[in-house]
C-alpha cells in the first residue's frame, strides 16, 4: 500500500505540512518496498476554492491508501472517503521521518 504524508518538501527530513489541500506536496512511501517519491501539489496551493477535493484526486490517481496529515476540510474529507483513502490525523512540528515512524509504531502496535 502507498502511504502519503502532506509535506513542505521532498525528503525524509522535510517538515510536514499540516494543511492537506494546500500542502506544497505529498511524500509517498510504498509500505512494502519503502521506496519513496514526491507528488507536487503546486496547482492547488493557490487555488481559489476546491483545493482539498482536487488534492484528493491527485492522491487517488497515485494509488494512495492512507493519508497522514493535520487538517482536512469537510469537502476534502468526503472526497478522500469516496476514494477509499483512510485519513490519519498527525500533530504538526514533525518531519516526514518522525511522522512515518509514529505511523509504523501505531500500525504495528509497538508503542
Amino acid at each position: 500500500m502507498t502511504i502519503a504524508i502532506s509535506t513542505t518538501g521532498n525528503g525524509w527530513d522535510s517538515p510536514i505540512d499540516e494543511r492537506f489541500g494546500r500542502a506544497r506536496g505529498f511524500f509517498l512511501i510504498d509500505e512494502n518496498s519503502n521506496e519513496t517519491r514526491y507528488l507536487d501539489n503546486a496547482e492547488n496551493v493557490e487555488a481559489a476554492h476546491g483545493a482539498g477535493p482536487a488534492a484528493a484526486r491527485v492522491l487517488a490517481n497515485a494509488g494512495v491508501g492512507v493519508l497522514l496529515t493535520g487538517r482536512v476540510g469537510p469537502k476534502a474529507g468526503d472526497a478522500l472517503k469516496a476514494a477509499g483513502i483512510r485519513v490519519v490525523s498527525v500533530p504538526g512540528g514533525q518531519t516526514n521521518r518522525d511522522t512515518w515512524n509514529a505511523y509504523l509504531r501505531v500500525a504495528t502496535n509497538h508503542f
